[in-house]
């Protein structure tokens, strides 16, 4: 029996990695088929910052698994669903200001790490930095989620849509643009199967069995949904504070470097952190809850302590105004 459950959870999981890997390789053969040399390189560069990513979500995701897999999906249907909704605008906070950041700096980042002749791959980096803006409808959470409340033959399925989109769009758009089709294609194939996973978390709860793999697996709905409301502040906070990070840049005489990079990204950071809680994507609860999730690890906390005391003080501020 426990052999039985093994396979029902693992299977699904190593049938998604197997299409996740799939698609990757049909990825490079079209663009060997349809893209210069020139703008291989320049796309494989980019690529390569798909690493830098995954290391800020990293941490995030990491936590997320156990504390979603210690909840019982049937008496603690509630908490999951606000355990969700919580992760989703956490990782929001952090993933959107990042992913617009990438965006600002990205002829920073490019040429500083492989030199001014990679000039496409700015550009290839501005968009695929535009995926991680569908973390505001649960990109990066949806999988853990599911994962963790041993939902995975919805991840499989997810696997095949976003294969099934990707297979026949990529070749197409690649065709009329280049690797910017590519990515295009990657993004409305990634913003395909996470809709449809919200669908699947979000309806309201029923238990159906179905067969994987010869293996009975139950399938629940959580009636969770991604908060799109905050979602939409997180976002104009971070376009707002990217504003006069631009202009900055323009007025910069040094041009393209380390100076673009640290002073640019101190404003933009501050910036971000002044307009998150003045806009209402950041609230004292919120606060409190990330002091304790980051309260475990004792340097992470000393570092973030300013940024969080600077939270609560324009929270503060703010519902005095309000009030």
């Amino acid at each position: 029996m426990e052999l039985r459950e093994l396979l029902g959870y693992g299977l699904p999981l190593y049938l998604a990695s197997i299409l996740g890997g799939f698609l990757t390789q049909y990825q490079n053969i079209v663009l060997a088929h349809l893209a210069s040399n020139v703008e291989i390189g320049n796309f494989g560069a980019t690529w390569n910052f798909t690493a830098f990513m995954t290391i800020l979500t990293y941490p995030i995701t990491t936590a997320m698994f156990p504390m979603f897999s210690k909840m019982d999906p049937k008496s603690q249907k509630s908490d999951l669903a606000r355990g969700f909704v919580l992760a989703v605008k956490y990782t929001s906070l952090l993933m959107i200001p990042a992913s617009i950041g990438v965006m600002v700096f990205s002829r920073d980042f490019i040429y500083l790490t492989y030199g001014s002749g990679y000039a496409l791959a700015p550009q290839y980096l501005v968009l695929l930095s535009a995926l991680y803006l569908l973390t505001a409808i649960s990109y990066l959470v949806l999988w853990n989620f599911l994962n963790g409340v041993a939902e995975t033959g919805t991840v499989v399925k997810m696997s095949v849509l976003t294969l099934a989109v990707y297979l026949p769009l990529s070749p197409l758009l690649a065709w009329l643009w280049g690797p910017y089709g590519l990515l295009v294609a990657y993004i409305l194939s990634n913003a395909a199967s996470t809709v449809y996973g919200i669908r699947q978390v979000s309806e309201g709860f029923e238990e159906s069995s179905s067969t994987l793999y010869g293996i009975r697996q139950t399938s629940v709905r959580f009636d969770a949904r991604p908060d799109l409301r905050v979602g939409g502040k997180i976002l104009l906070a971070a376009l707002a504070a990217a504003t006069p990070t631009i202009v900055l840049i323009q007025l910069d005489g040094a041009g393209v470097g380390v100076v673009n990079l640290v002073v640019g990204g101190l404003l933009y950071v501050c910036v971000y952190l002044t307009l998150a809680p003045i806009l209402g994507a950041v609230e004292k609860q919120d606060i409190l809850n990330l002091r304790t999730l980051v309260g475990g690890t004792r340097i992470v906390s000393t570092v973030v302590k300013p940024v969080f005391d600077y939270e609560s003080m324009l929270v503060s501020a703010v519902r005095r105004d309000r009030s």
